[in-house]
């Protein structure tokens, strides 16, 4: 009888056990990093996905935003995203700064006719990045404006290359 009160008691201390380890385990995400975040941000706004957009964010950053969203009214907002994400034509993160479950990137959005960058600061709640706080944009001028056409460069012993430049 001791024996099988012995074995009742461990085999619910085992379960309970494992009960809190599977609620307390970080979420499966596929972030790879702060960056994954941006990605995410952006591919829920082309798409017009408010609810995965504002699963981007947090703290008064998510709540300022879903705020607008009930502003626009839903059709409103998704259009917007919609816009929004359509005008850029991608992203580049120049800086990074990573400390424990915060991070701050320095991040340049290429847009057809200009470039702007902006800090943005995230942190980690369990496993996934979360927008928190973003600086006003700044305009950039690009080294290379976006849609330049891109041309060969002469091969070694060709016509081209052998053609003598015009000097003054």
């Amino acid at each position: 009888m001791k024996n099988r009160a012995a074995l009742a008691i461990t085999v619910l201390v085992i379960g309970l056990v494992l009960a809190v380890v599977i609620v307390l385990r970080p979420e499966r995400s596929a972030t790879g990093g702060p960056e994954q975040a941006i990605t995410d941000m952006l591919t829920a706004s082309r798409q017009g996905e408010a609810q995965r957009y504002f699963d981007c964010f947090g703290g008064r950053l998510r709540e300022t935003t879903e705020r607008s969203a009930e502003d626009m009214g839903a059709a409103g907002f998704r259009e917007y995203l919609r816009e929004q994400g359509r005008a850029i034509k991608g992203y580049a993160v120049t800086e990074r700064e990573e400390r424990g479950s915060k991070a701050r990137l320095r991040v340049e959005f290429v847009y057809e006719d200009r470039n702007e960058v902006q800090w943005v600061t995230l942190e980690r709640e369990r496993a996934r990045w979360k927008i928190i706080r973003l600086t006003p944009a700044e305009r950039v001028e690009p080294p290379v404006p976006y849609g330049t056409k891109v041309t060969p460069l002469p091969q070694p012993g060709t016509e081209e290359e052998q053609q003598p430049s015009e000097q003054p």
